[in-house]
């Protein structure tokens, strides 16, 4: 099958194992239960990335040539930008030219710009829009712009005609620039609703860039989000998958769009290595992107991944994390041919050794290959990724029976999962994107995305059967693979009515995934203990022969309208998506046991309007999905299929730019519902979880040098509605009632090249169960870290010391996963790394 095929086509039982060559690991796979191999086929992918990443370097002199040593590119991008306010226009050009461009607020305050339409290369743009005025740009350290007034010959002004542009050119689909501080992202990517700037958008959005996810040694979302005060992770980092919670609601680790596709992102984990940015939006997205695979409403995680620079890089890095684990990363990217409109990027790691738990040793790492190309009047991109993950004796969630108190914190370090449990899992995706400016108002886009897991996992979920932490489980094995294909196609239209502006979108989506799975409980219950767990030699294991267990389709057709008023000062969005929902659920004779087939319209509405040039208020009305459930033999009304279940968020915020400072405070709400068992013995659509919430976030610099990023979150999560009236009232589990997340960069300037890094997290209690008779206590964590670049040599070496839970506090840190489940913070734990750019 060929690779339009691939990604444009459904995905069946042999796509990508038969272009990988790979069938289904068969019983041979069990054969060890301490170690998997799979032998070639894993090699070959492997082999075939680093290969390209190689061949890539190797070309660097011949193929890869800066021709007039500036790193400057030409490409031309087509606009439709209005006549108004200039700081306005500045940073709408910015974001969809891809520039890095600062200023301060009120440089711009009271001046206009003209109207610029039509296709123009970054210099003219910026020329047309800066007509008239006495304001020049120069060049930033980091290779970006800043404006400022003229300031005569000899004083480091470059009039616009010189500028030397040093730093990246556009990264695929108009990247934001990094906002003062290099941490987060001045706009984010908003699905239909394309790029956006801060203070345009109509919602709580944070896009992390990969400077931060560099400095902070991230090696997982998980990791990424302890900068955020909404977000929890609610499983043991030691384990093997990141499920997050987003105000107070489950965000499935499965749930992850890559470049803004579902189903193509590793499925348990992603190593960030890959990422661009890290964009975190905040509430449901049903109308923005699609219902999510698994339904997850409490917000959304999209990864943009790396394209190549103008300049050419060359990086190396040696890592080490506590306990010993050792590994390395490459990362490479170069372009090449006329405007240097082709780019490749290759970022390749791997780590391996024993973890800082007891009985734990890991073994990771991925290889992705990003190429893309640039023209005048269309774009394309290509990635093609593989990562794999083994864990010996992972760390998983733990049950807490009814009626116990929460036992007291085990040794941060110890491990109630037997040695002999292991999780093996590897994800192998690709995904192919292109965009067309059909003219100078209507481009039209399309991209489909494939993925290939395989999971097998030896485990024993523990549950805490008495106040003296005695355990009692019965060890399970599984052996799982999902096949999915994803697919979007679009147009956007950009017109006037009158005074009106319009950015219109039209939308269609598929998502199918198949999943082939067996699974096996491995008797006699075993015995154990949270602070001696025992010594009980490994199960036998037997064969697995996993089949077609569920088909999951989801497609979808949306339509928006962005209406810009006031000299852009207003915005309206309004939008309705039409979403479709068909699974099927087989046993292990291949015999269908369930069906689901409804849709439902989501409507939205989204307003901001800016009061002044660094100051918007914003409101928005907007919808999630889950799939409803065909009730069960047990109810009266079985068989009936209970109509998709659509949460519901009303959010208003305010967002101030201090000049180098962004703040935002916001209010919502979000209601869940859910079903339940009522009275009358029918299953209905009868439950209901509401949180309402208030939100402050900031990041940015407050003086040179001196970087801030956090906030705080408040929330009330209530059980309003349960059928039976039974916990009606009650706070819902998992949901802390306040979040706090700060962190801080400081340059301190007496040795040059040196950063200090600190951050605290404040979590408070946290109901377990719902009917509130367990809790964990409040906790606390702090990190500190620091890096030296020394640059003072013909390669600059950055030198970085991270220390997570410094104090090596023993804590719960989490209930969120599922009522009664308790998640165990992990230990201090230490990573160095150094990195060299040649």
């Amino acid at each position: 099958m060929s690779l339009f095929g691939l990604l444009f086509g459904s995905v069946h039982e042999n796509s990508l194992s038969g272009l990988l060559h790979r069938p289904i690991p068969g019983n041979d796979m069990f054969s060890n239960t301490s170690m998997l191999r799979r032998g070639a086929p894993r090699g070959f992918v492997w082999a075939a990335l680093i290969s390209c990443g190689a061949a890539l370097w190797a070309l660097t002199p011949i193929a890869f040539a800066d021709p007039d040593g500036t790193g400057r590119t030409q490409s031309i991008r087509t606009y439709h930008l209005p006549a108004g306010p200039l700081g306005s226009a500045l940073s709408r050009f910015a974001s969809e030219s891809g520039i890095s461009l600062s200023y301060s607020p009120d440089l711009v305050e009271g001046r206009s710009a003209p109207a610029l339409r039509g296709a123009y290369p970054v210099m003219e743009g910026l020329r047309i829009l800066l007509a008239g005025s006495d304001l020049i740009v120069v060049e930033g350290r980091s290779g970006g712009y800043r404006l400022q007034k003229h300031a005569g010959p000899g004083q480091g002004a470059v009039q616009l005609d010189a500028i030397n542009v040093k730093g990246e050119a556009p990264q695929g689909r108009m990247l934001a620039p990094e906002y003062a501080g290099g941490q987060v992202a001045a706009g984010g990517r908003l699905g239909v609703l394309g790029n956006r700037d801060v203070l345009d958008t109509p919602f709580n959005q944070t896009s992390y860039t990969a400077e931060l996810i560099e400095n902070l040694q991230a090696r997982t979302i998980a990791d990424v989000i302890a900068n955020d005060s909404s977000v929890q992770a609610s499983w043991p980092a030691s384990g093997y998958s990141s499920p997050l919670m987003i105000r107070g609601f489950a965000a499935s680790n499965q749930d992850v769009a890559f470049d803004g596709l579902y189903g193509v992102a590793p499925t348990f984990t992603v190593d960030v290595d890959m990422a661009e940015r890290v964009e975190i939006l905040k509430g449901p997205s049903a109308l923005l992107s699609g219902m999510q695979p698994t339904g997850s409403v409490g917000g959304s995680i999209n990864l943009v991944p790396k394209r190549a620079g103008d300049l050419p890089l060359t990086r190396l890095s040696a890592t080490f994390v506590e306990d010993s684990q050792f590994g390395g990363k490459v990362d490479l990217g170069r372009r090449m041919g006329e405007n240097k409109a082709f780019g490749v990027r290759f970022n390749g790691s791997w780590q391996e050794g024993d973890a800082n738990v007891d009985d734990q040793s890991r073994r990771e790492g991925s290889a992705v290959l990003g190429m893309d190309y640039r023209a005048d009047s269309w774009r394309a991109s290509l990635d093609l990724g593989y990562q794999e993950q083994y864990v010996d004796a992972p760390a998983l969630i733990t049950f807490l029976s009814a009626g116990l108190p929460v036992p007291d914190e085990p040794d941060n370090d110890s491990n109630w999962f037997f040695p002999w449990s292991w999780v093996d899992i590897d994800d192998t995706f690709g995904a192919l994107r292109g965009e067309l400016d059909v003219n100078d108002h209507w481009t039209v886009y399309a991209a489909a995305g494939v993925k290939e897991t395989h999971w097998s996992r030896l485990s024993y979920f523990g549950r805490v059967v008495d106040a003296d932490g005695n355990l009692n489980g019965t060890p399970g094995a599984l052996q799982y693979r999902y096949l999915t294909d994803s697919q979007e196609i679009g147009s956007r239209n950009y017109f006037d009515t009158g005074a009106i502006g319009h950015q219109l979108t039209l939308s269609t989506t598929r998502f199918r995934q198949r999943t082939d799975s067996a699974s096996v409980s491995i008797g006699p219950a075993l015995d154990s203990n949270l602070y001696d767990p025992a010594d009980v030699p490994a199960p036998a294991v037997p064969d697995l022969d996993p089949s077609r267990t569920g088909d999951n389709l989801l497609s979808s057709v949306a339509i928006t309208d962005t209406l810009s008023m006031v000299d852009d000062r207003l915005q309206l969005t309004l939008g309705v998506r039409r979403q479709s929902i068909k699974t099927s659920n087989f046993n292990a004779t291949g015999a269908r046991t369930s069906r689901y087939d409804d849709s439902a319209l989501t409507p939205s509405g989204a307003v901001v309007f800016k009061l002044a040039e660094s100051l918007s208020v914003y409101a928005n009305y907007i919808e999630g999905l889950q799939q409803g459930t065909v009730v069960g033999n047990s109810y009266t009304n079985q068989g009936e299929t209970l109509e998709p279940y659509k949460s519901k968020q009303y959010e208003l915020g305010v967002k101030k730019d201090w000049g180098r400072l962004m703040t935002t405070l916001s209010a919502f709400q979000i209601t869940q519902p859910s079903g339940v068992g009522v009275p009358d013995g029918r299953f209905e659509i009868d439950g209901e979880q509401r949180n309402r919430g208030l939100e402050f976030n900031l990041f940015g610099e407050i003086r040179p040098g001196l970087r801030l990023l956090g906030g705080f979150t408040v929330l009330d999560a209530t059980l309003t509605e349960t059928g039976d009236g039974a916990n009606e009232g009650n706070d819902a589990p998992g949901v802390p009632e306040f979040q706090a997340n700060v962190s801080g960069e400081w340059d301190p300037g007496f040795l040059n090249g040196l950063t200090l890094q600190s951050r605290l997290i404040h979590t408070s209690e946290q109901p377990v169960d719902n009917a509130n008779t367990q809790e964990l206590d409040s906790w606390n964590r702090v990190d500190l870290g620091a890096r030296y670049v020394i640059r003072r040599v013909e390669h600059p070496i950055t030198l970085r010391l991270n220390v997570e839970n410094l104090l090596d506090k023993d804590y719960w840190s989490s209930s969120a996963y599922y009522p009664g489940y308790l998640t165990m913070g992990a230990p201090r734990t230490v990573l160095f790394s150094v990195s060299i750019d040649l």
